[in-house]
């Protein structure tokens, strides 16, 4: 089989074309992992804050547990109420 001229430039362009989409295809694959990477770590950072909020509340119930236990036992001890 005889390939012309012609043919062999249009298969030549043909691997050039496709070279160029591999090498775009390739960046936007970079780019895509980049991205990932930034979501990721920003993920984290929202987990670790969600992490300290949730202390915080914690703390913040124990707080209010020892508060209301405080506030029973001195109407309980007579110390408060109506007149």
């Amino acid at each position: 089989m005889t390939v012309t001229r012609e043919e062999f430039e249009d298969v030549k362009q043909l691997m050039v074309t496709i070279a160029r989409v591999a090498e775009s295809n390739t960046r936007a694959i970079d780019q895509l992992t980049s991205n990932q990477q930034l979501l990721q770590q920003d993920i984290q950072l929202i987990l670790h804050r969600m992490d300290e909020m949730q202390s915080q509340v914690r703390g913040l119930q124990t707080e209010n547990r020892n508060i209301l236990g405080l506030l029973q036992q001195h109407l309980g001890d007579g110390h408060g109420g109506a007149t």
